[in-house]
């Protein structure tokens, strides 16, 4: 419930409240990396970037947030 309920928050753009819900139940690296997700299915590059780089920070092995970064790197 808390990772649903956080995401919704996200896409709405209250992006603290989402993340302190998503934090409740995952991983540090996993709640921003949820969060980075959000961002990047909005479009929004350079926030999506920041919360991947924040991802790895807390989890360098963080395999999936090192690939997206990477993918939107290329662009």
């Amino acid at each position: 419930m808390h990772v649903n309920y956080g995401l919704m928050l996200v896409r709405h753009g209250r992006a603290n409240e989402g993340l302190a819900q998503l934090q409740m139940v995952l991983p540090a690296a996993k709640a921003h990396y949820d969060l980075a997700s959000v961002y990047e299915q909005q479009g929004r590059t350079l926030e999506a970037r920041a919360e991947y780089e924040r991802s790895i920070e807390l989890d360098p092995k963080f395999k999936e947030a090192n690939q997206r970064l990477a993918a939107l790197s290329k662009d």
